[in-house]
């Protein structure tokens, strides 16, 4: 009776514990979600600004580096959603009109093939592909 006993609470301690292994590992993905779309978010901001610059004709090999640059940070967000390893609630709708403006000026400027994942993320909103002129809801 003993042996059965000590068997129980052996297996209600190890569910408990795995059930707060569980926990804690859902949480610690979600902190390191958060560090990481912090840290991007950020990045994002910087390559929005650099896609605002005024460029009159033919764009500078420095102003050409610039714009490449901001197109790979809104590629790898994207890539990022589209792959699940951003899954915080409403983080790609902080980041959609980012993501859709980022797009719209890759396909101005015929440098669309470079935003694939982002094609993937705001390919379905017809603002986002210049079919048209009404910005996205949000």
């Amino acid at each position: 009776m003993l042996t059965i006993l000590g068997i129980a609470i052996t297996l209600v301690f190890n569910t408990l514990g795995v059930r707060d292994t569980a926990k804690q590992q859902t949480e610690t993905k979600r902190a390191t979600q958060l560090a990481l779309f912090t840290q991007l978010d950020q990045e994002l901001n910087a390559s929005v600004r650099d896609l605002e610059l005024t460029v009159n004709g033919r764009l500078t090999s420095h102003q050409r580096n610039v714009l490449n640059r901001a197109y790979d940070n809104l590629n790898y967000m994207a890539w990022l959603f589209n792959h699940d390893y951003l899954t915080l609630a409403g983080s790609k709708a902080l980041v959609f009109s980012r993501l859709c403006e980022g797009y719209r000026d890759a396909v101005y400027s015929g440098d669309q093939r470079s935003m694939s994942e982002v094609k993937k993320t705001v390919g379905r909103d017809p603002y986002c592909t210049g079919k048209t002129a009404k910005p996205p809801a949000g």
